[in-house]
């Protein structure tokens, strides 16, 4: 079973009360001062947005003997409201985190705002087209994001390589 909570309270107060087996995930924002409250509990972090974060989340799983999978917060539509790093920081930030030892990359997390038309979605995922561009070892082997950026343009009725995904 695998449980995704928002607030690091709310999966804290969960915890003991769903079945051992359970796999949690935090997908909301994560703060530096709760990341020791969750690291022996969670199995993905779906909102690392800063290399301070990182080092955290490394320094308090290794505490617990621990190798937490992480996704990058990216505020696609670079929106004030919304926390993650701007699309052009990405790669610097996933760099980093490929020198830490107890958190892997596991790939990417955005939301872009809310658009009039579907097809105007596909700028703010349009970084994703990309992806396997990227200089990233852990990133450079695997397909899972290109997977899902056919899967927007696609959604957009765009393909890869084309102009308007790329």
């Amino acid at each position: 079973t695998e449980i995704g909570e928002n607030r690091v309270q709310e999966l804290m107060e969960k915890y003991d009360k769903v079945s051992p087996d359970a796999r949690w995930h935090l997908i909301g924002h994560l703060q530096k001062n709760k990341v020791k409250y969750i690291a022996d509990k969670v199995c993905m972090i779906h909102s690392l947005d800063s290399p301070k974060l990182a080092a955290e989340i490394d320094k308090q799983a290794k505490k617990h003997g621990r190798v937490i999978d992480v996704l990058v917060e990216i505020n696609s539509g670079a929106e004030e409201n919304k926390s993650g790093v701007l699309p052009d920081e990405a790669e610097a930030l996933c760099l980093e985190i490929s020198q830490l030892e107890n958190i892997k990359l596991k790939g990417f997390m955005t939301m872009a705002p809310k658009c009039d038309k579907k097809e105007d979605y596909i700028k703010y995922f349009s970084f994703l087209c990309n992806i396997k561009h990227l200089n990233i070892p852990p990133l450079s082997s695997t397909v899972k994001f290109r997977i899902f950026a056919e899967y927007v343009c696609k959604l957009c009725k765009y393909k890869l390589g084309n102009k308007n995904c790329s």
